[in-house]
């Protein structure tokens, strides 16, 4: 999240984006703990099976997968980047 907020923030020269991008990731998040089943599973977009989970927040997407009634929060992830390769080392 620092790094989004740092990049948004210097890169990008827009600390109000940054600021309402890292609430709105915080807000995504803490939203799982009511609903953890809201996301869309990524097994519907690769080719084995997988737990993880997503949502969507703003440009970001949050990856995560349930262990009882824990959410463990795996990555957080610029929306166009190849989540495959990133989060497993594959290809799409």
């Amino acid at each position: 999240m620092v790094e989004i907020k740092n990049y948004i923030e210097e890169e990008l020269q827009n600390p109000i984006a940054a600021r309402n991008t890292v609430s709105k990731i915080v807000e995504t998040y803490e939203g799982l703990a009511d609903c953890p089943e809201a996301g869309i599973p990524v097994s519907r977009y690769v080719s084995f099976p997988t737990d993880y989970r997503f949502v969507l927040a703003n440009n970001y997407s949050i990856f995560y997968r349930t262990e009882g009634e824990i959410v463990r929060i795996i990555r957080i992830l610029y929306s166009r980047r190849d989540f495959v390769r990133i989060l497993f080392g594959k290809s799409k």
